[in-house]
């Protein structure tokens, strides 16, 4: 099995079970839930963990530990194998997904291609 460790700096936080800012051992008394999603959910821009949607979630409210289980380009499919294998084991009380643009850019540059879009025109008989 492969050793994790955790990355900090100014801006990000990650611990190493990937997840941004506070893991899921920061809740305390709090039920927790997840945030999946793409960079978006993960705080792309956002200037340190707090300012990420979580991170606002956490500050304006107690009853949830919010977990930022985002990861910049995942998709729908990425988020459910990570909801299947990390995040369903931990018996969350809430799960938030945070999906578009991802799994609609991903088939469209890979499928929508001249070719691809004449073979399935032609095999259809149109």
């Amino acid at each position: 099995m492969e050793k994790r460790i955790s990355l900090s700096n100014t801006a990000v936080t990650l611990t190493a079970e990937g997840y941004r800012g506070d893991g899921p051992a920061a809740r305390g008394e709090r039920k927790l839930a997840f945030l999946l999603g793409g960079s978006t959910a993960f705080g792309y821009y956002a200037s340190n963990d707090h300012q990420t949607i979580p991170g606002w979630l956490n500050q304006l409210q107690s009853t949830y530990h919010f977990v930022n289980a985002g990861v910049p380009s995942f998709n729908s499919t990425q988020e459910l194998f990570r909801v299947i294998n990390e995040v369903l084991p931990q018996q969350p009380k809430l799960l938030i997904s945070l999906n578009g643009a991802n799994d609609f850019a991903i088939p469209f540059d890979n499928y929508c291609t001249l070719p691809n879009l004449l073979q399935i025109y032609w095999s259809k008989g149109l």
